[in-house]
């Protein structure tokens, strides 16, 4: 290629990249709209379930508000999901760009497939963790999560199906409204505060068999793309021994959970 042909190819290229990194950082702005929804959903049907605010107490209201609360989190989920789409199908072709810019352009080739890499564990890594944490049937466990979009959501279920496969006490998922309290978000008050994570926060009772438990999972998590963090302080209720399993955000951004 001549180098005048090269220089056009170049500029075309800068060209289109450029207008699709518009045009993602449109959908991702519009993935961020529908998790703010998603999330008045989960308030909505909190205030409906368990408090009479919006409603003075009236079960008429509360059924309309819970009703249309459940509408607001199921078509904001669905379009959430439609935007990930969007934005994985942009992010692939970022990468196929960034893949005819030669050697120099590799590093950021990379970085836009770090960014996009999706948490996920496979099914052979299910049956693996599950087999592995069967030792430790019969102990309970809670799994939360927040923020509350349909990859974390996701996550969360197949973290909660690896436990119910090892026969572990689970119940359902709780998607939360807001983060956790924790003291490790009490800056020095010693008061539990909101406390955000990034990854797969664990913690658990101070009794040795939840305290295994949950070192066993931190280990089996690992080995996956969907590693956690171990929290070596013991959780509050010693009386109820459990596992805490909180699903927090990304560590890298989030493009894309379709692979």
């Amino acid at each position: 290629m001549t180098p005048c042909r090269a220089w056009r190819s170049h500029m075309l290229m800068a060209s289109d990249l450029s207008s699709i990194e518009k045009s993602l950082a449109h959908w991702e702005w519009a993935e961020y709209i529908f998790t703010a929804g998603v999330i008045i959903g989960v308030a909505g049907e909190f205030v409906a379930e368990f408090t009479d605010r919006l409603t003075s107490g009236d079960e008429h209201k509360k059924r309309k508000l819970a009703k249309a609360s459940v509408l607001v989190l199921m078509g904001c989920l669905a379009l959430e999901l439609v935007c990930l789409f969007k934005t994985n199908q942009l992010s692939g072709r970022i990468i196929a760009s960034l893949n005819q810019a030669g050697e120099h352009e590799s590093l950021a080739r990379l970085k836009v497939e770090q960014d996009a890499a999706n948490r996920d564990i496979t099914p052979e890594e299910q049956k693996e963790l599950s087999s592995r944490l069967s030792v430790f049937a019969g102990q309970k466990a809670e799994v939360d999560v927040f923020p509350v979009t349909f990859e974390h959501v996701y996550l969360a279920h197949v973290i909660s199906g690896i436990l119910l496969n090892a026969h572990w006490k689970q119940s359902s998922v709780n998607m939360l409204s807001a983060p956790a309290n924790h003291a490790l978000a009490s800056n020095g008050t010693g008061s539990p505060a909101p406390f955000l994570v990034q990854g797969i926060w664990i913690s658990a009772t101070g009794d040795a068999q939840s305290q295994s438990a949950a070192e066993a999972l931190f280990d089996a998590l690992k080995s996956t793309v969907s590693p956690g963090s171990r929290d070596h302080v013991s959780l509050p209720h010693p009386e109820d021994p459990r596992v805490w399993i909180y699903v927090g955000d990304k560590p890298t951004p989030l493009r894309s959970w379709v692979k």
